[in-house]
């Protein structure tokens, strides 16, 4: 947020989202791993709704949904004035914390599904609060805060 305020504030959104459409080819789809591939496809293979849900930014995030083809992204809102450029401020919520659960279950009333039902994967303690709402909670290369948190709730933990 501290980057996006100093550098992208009255940007226009067309430049970032072609910046980071090409930060993306160029420095992150290589690591794409097979495994998270895989994982995405055995979720579409039984009919569940695909979502990313990240702090990020949609400009980040869309390029990988795209990849995986994944429809669904909730992200962290950039807003953007009538003139098509940053004004350097987020749309609340944030999706971060509390802030995914909100947005999570907003998607799951409008698709008619429950989190009760829904598999989570996360790497960050920060995203306690919604590994906690859903069915299956899986942590993916946990930062150790997590590890621990999975260890004793005998969460799924993987290492792609």
């Amino acid at each position: 947020a501290f980057l996006f305020g100093l550098l992208a504030v009255e940007l226009p959104e067309v430049v970032l989202s072609a910046r980071c459409d090409d930060w993306f080819r160029t420095h992150v789809e290589k690591h794409v791993c097979d495994e998270g591939r895989r994982a995405v496809e055995a979720h579409r293979q039984k009919g569940e709704v695909l979502a990313v849900v990240t702090g990020a930014s949609e400009y980040a995030t869309r390029p990988l949904g795209r990849l995986l083809g994944i429809p669904h992204l909730l992200t962290s809102e950039l807003e953007v004035g009538s003139d098509g450029r940053f004004t350097g401020r987020f749309v609340d919520p944030l999706c971060y914390a509390e802030g995914k659960i909100t947005k999570a279950e907003k998607l799951a009333k409008e698709l008619g599904f429950s989190l009760d039902d829904a598999t989570f994967y996360s790497d960050s303690y920060t995203d306690l609060p919604l590994l906690e709402r859903v069915a299956v909670p899986v942590c993916v290369n946990p930062d150790p805060r997590l590890r621990r948190v999975a260890a004793k709730r005998g969460w799924r933990v993987e290492s792609w």
